[in-house]
């Protein structure tokens, strides 16, 4: 063998050695024939080249390439998976946290062995999310027993929250304030209660009223022709009295007089505008029409109101009774107690009147 030969022989097996230590270096080795698979995900938590890809623990593959889109929305991961690795169709790519220090891996969540047209086909895009470093840590199942864990006390906690805001001895400023949210209730409690009883006296006098502008402004308008015919006849009167010319104070007086009678009949055009519009809006009231004509005819209406105070005044009698009725929480899993029927319910009371 020549000496330029044995020169070339090196060379090339130098070239391809650093061409497999690079690619070795990348994660991917040459010598070991792979498929490629693709996923798509919207963040992929700090994965990079040459991490893992994992399949029960075991390691059957890297990740060859990430790429961003251009719309800036998706990242691409390119995935080497040994040529002898079958996924079946539905096989998840989950980016998992493999300890706290942050190193990530991918792990193909396969249902299963495949054959034929059930596995994917090399360049096909497998699914893919993000796990969070709890799931990745503990699993789905543990994950869900933490979960009930920290919920089982949490309520336990607020259990005893609740029962040291409504114990009666207790001397904390929350207690307190809940105390004063009770007073308030019950002053609550006694406005609704008056307002109900003077509804009706509000009503009655309200309608009482609206007869009486009724009445006046029918007769207005029954003596609108004698009202007309009146000022017709005083104008005339001022007009003789000027055509008499008695003397220029005489004059001055008819003319004052007329500029009054002038003036009166503008403010009686005036005062007809006014009552006719008035007359229409108490025929859209007596005709039911508006808020106010439905509060006037609309009796149905009047009960709902008249029921709806009676129901919140009910309420607030019942929260003031029984708190622990509406707010049922423990500190040591203590039962609650049954809820007893007062002797004397206002429900009851309410349905017999």
């Amino acid at each position: 063998m020549s000496y330029e030969l044995r020169v070339g022989l090196l060379a090339a097996i130098i070239i391809g050695v650093t061409v497999w230590g690079y690619k070795f270096m990348k994660g991917k080795n040459i010598l070991v024939p792979s498929n490629t698979y693709y996923v798509t995900y919207t963040e992929i938590d700090e994965l990079t080249a040459t991490s893992p890809v994992l399949v029960r623990g075991l390691k059957v593959g890297t990740v060859a390439e990430i790429k961003l889109s251009e719309d800036l929305e998706k990242v691409t991961a390119k995935l080497d998976i040994q040529r002898g690795i079958k996924l079946a169709r539905g096989t998840e790519a989950l980016v998992v946290s493999t300890s706290i220090m942050g190193g990530k891996a991918v792990v193909l969540n396969t249902p299963g062995p495949c054959a034929g047209a059930d596995c994917h086909e090399p360049g096909d895009y497998l699914p893919g999310r993000v796990e969070g470093l709890f799931e990745s840590m503990l699993g789905g199942s543990d994950l869900d027993e933490m979960t009930e864990v920290i919920k089982e006390k949490v309520g336990e906690i607020f259990g005893a929250v609740g029962d040291s805001l409504t114990s009666e001895n207790t001397a904390s400023e929350i207690a307190k304030s809940f105390q004063d949210i009770q007073l308030i209730l019950d002053h609550v409690e006694g406005i609704t209660r008056q307002l109900n009883d003077n509804m009706g006296a509000y009503d009655r006098s309200l309608k009482g009223t609206l007869s009486n502008v009724d009445e006046f402004t029918g007769m207005l308008a029954e003596n609108n022709e004698k009202i007309a015919s009146t000022l017709d006849n005083l104008s005339v009167l001022m007009q003789d009295l000027r055509d008499a010319d008695i003397g220029n104070k005489a004059a001055d007086m008819m003319t004052s007089a007329d500029e009054a009678v002038k003036s009166l009949e503008g403010t009686m055009k005036q005062a007809e505008t006014t009552v006719g519009e008035l007359k229409s809006v108490l025929e859209k009231i007596n005709n039911g029409e508006g808020t106010l004509g439905m509060l006037t005819q609309d009796e149905e209406l009047y009960k709902n109101l008249n029921s709806s105070v009676s129901n919140l005044d009910l309420l607030l009698q019942d929260f003031r009774l029984n708190p622990k009725r509406y707010v049922n929480v423990s500190v040591f899993g203590k039962k609650q107690k049954d809820y007893v029927v007062p002797e004397e319910d206002p429900a009851e009371v309410e349905e017999k009147n």
